[in-house]
């Protein structure tokens, strides 16, 4: 079996609120992408996520 790579922040969202749902991605909320807060990730389509990443908050580096 090969190894994979799991992402922490899917990790973290799979373990307290459940599995991903089938062609949606997680969408960091807070626009802090290494952020692993399970209540700052929503499931969203990709086309969603890619335009709501155009935001000013894109920038932002610390969660609220």
């Amino acid at each position: 079996m090969k190894p994979f790579t799991v992402y922490a922040h899917r990790f973290a969202y799979e373990l307290t609120i459940g599995a991903i749902p089938e062609g949606l991605t997680l969408d960091h909320r807070c626009r802090v992408r290494h952020c692993v807060n399970p209540s700052h990730l929503a499931p969203e389509t990709l086309a969603d996520n890619v335009r709501l990443s155009w935001s000013a908050n894109a920038s932002k580096t610390e969660c609220p």
